[in-house]
């Protein structure tokens, strides 16, 4: 019986010269898509729950409550749409054999990064320098 594969497998099979070889990828697809699965999912229960708020407003203090809930649930729903884009990207760049790799420098992002967060489309040091232009141009 094949075991899946683990983090540490995937880590232990990382080298340089054999970055993103078809196991790795293998290994990242499957992960996206669970990810991709269980989220969908989790939208749709929350959706649910949504309707149901909307139908089961009686009195005032329920009304509040109802409300307040609503918008908690409307703001998850969109991050967690926010997350599928970035998923499906990232599957995206899978098939097109750019997974793995800075969209920006065109570097390798690294095992590590990806495990930690598999739809990251920037390395470390891009993420860093677009989070300092975004910091300025809040100022």
């Amino acid at each position: 019986m094949a075991r899946l594969k683990t983090d540490n497998d995937v880590l232990k099979s990382y080298l340089k010269t054999d970055y993103m070889n078809s196991d790795q990828q293998d290994y990242f697809k499957s992960k996206l898509e669970l990810d991709k699965f269980l989220l969908i999912k989790r939208i749709q229960s929350v959706r649910t729950e949504i309707s149901e708020l909307q139908s089961n407003q009686s009195d005032v203090n329920d009304n509040a409550t109802a409300d307040e809930l609503l918008n908690r649930n409307l703001s998850m729903v969109q991050r967690q749409t926010k997350l599928l884009h970035k998923i499906e990207q990232a599957l995206d760049r899978i098939a097109t054999g750019e997974y793995g790799y800075c969209e920006q420098t065109g570097e390798q992002i690294g095992i590590p990064r990806l495990l930690a967060r598999p739809t990251s489309s920037l390395s470390i040091e891009a993420k860093e320098n677009q989070e300092i232009l975004e910091r300025r141009d809040e100022k």
